[in-house]
């Protein structure tokens, strides 16, 4: 059904290239190489009218002025603007339509999570938990501001979190078909514009095999704290930007992280000698196992319990290099 829709949209919004396909998997819908993609071919393309208007701007420019002023932060003020404008094109399309909003999954668990203590005692002793305890107060805010459903706003701010691109290439937008690609921490393909025509398209890497999937980077730097608040996933392979904040504010970061023994060696200064710092990580050890956590089955519980075992792993990794 996903793969169906995604393929609707295709011959709206965006053009899948030779040796291309739109395959379904458990998460979603992605790309994947069907007959072998050389170096620097293009992928998939989204020409700038597609873009254009799902961008933050024109969707601020189109929006309630008045009610849009309230939110001063920018970036916040852009994000509700690009979100009521997706859900009115979701609740103004056919049902059988293949418009963009229509085609976008029914539910993002990462968002929906935010609204049930259940879920956000998963992550009790996080910081990841207190961020998105303020996402649901968030949305529950908008949706009475609004006079909006709560499950319909829900579902806007993830379809943006999840979809929304924010970097040179593209200004905050909604990018039809690139939006498809998975992270990777070693990607194939890149995000590019074409400068004269504005188009934005995804090109290839290196050489790419039948049956590959097709990926971008989401950013070098995506720890599983952002990925899990902002797209829904947690992975091993970004334990090594994960950190865990202690009282006072002292960032440790993961193991496998270069910075590793320099940042312990960072904690015995800041807290006062070895065992001070020991001491510190102990009683965080102690308070973050204490934490009631709740269990389950989904793939968002799935993801919330990869989290925490990157935060356990770094608080067991100093009092190692401590004792």
């Amino acid at each position: 059904m996903r793969r169906r829709a995604a393929l609707a949209r295709a011959s709206r919004t965006f053009e899948v290239r030779r040796g291309v396909g739109v395959v379904e998997t458990a998460n979603g819908v992605t790309l994947e190489s069907t007959d072998g993609i050389s170096r620097g071919e293009t992928v998939v393309m989204a020409p700038f009218g597609s873009w254009a208007t799902r961008s933050a701007a024109f969707a601020e420019s189109n929006g309630p002025r008045a009610f849009l002023a309230t939110f001063g932060e920018r970036t916040v003020r852009e994000t509700v603007a690009l979100a009521m404008s997706l859900l009115n094109e979701r609740k103004n399309a056919p049902d059988d339509s293949s418009a963009y909003a229509r085609t976008l999954p029914e539910t993002f668990d990462f968002v929906d999570a935010c609204l049930t203590e259940r879920h956000l005692t998963a992550l009790d002793g996080t910081v990841t938990a207190a961020r998105l305890r303020k996402r649901g107060d968030f949305v529950r805010a908008l949706a009475s501001s609004t006079g909006l459903m709560v499950k319909d706003v829900s579902w806007a701010i993830g379809a943006v979190s999840s979809h929304a691109m924010k970097s040179e290439i593209v200004p905050y937008a909604l990018v039809p078909g690139c939006d498809l690609l998975d992270h990777s921490t070693t990607p194939n393909c890149v995000v590019r514009r074409d400068e004269t025509t504005n188009d934005v398209f995804c090109a290839s890497t290196r050489d790419v095999a039948p049956g590959e999937k097709l990926t971008i980077s989401y950013g070098k730097s995506l720890c599983n704290d952002r990925a899990l608040r902002m797209y829904g996933f947690a992975s091993r392979e970004l334990y090594s930007n994960d950190a865990r904040v202690l009282p006072g504010g002292f960032r440790g970061v993961h193991p496998s992280n270069e910075a590793f023994d320099a940042s312990v060696d960072e904690s015995e200064k800041v807290f006062g000698g070895r065992k001070a710092a020991l001491d510190a990580w102990r009683s965080e050890k102690d308070t973050f196992e204490d934490a009631d956590v709740a269990d389950g089955d989904a793939e968002w519980f799935r993801a919330a319990t990869t989290l925490r075992r990157g935060q356990t792993e770094i608080i067991e990794a100093y009092i190692r290099a401590l004792e």
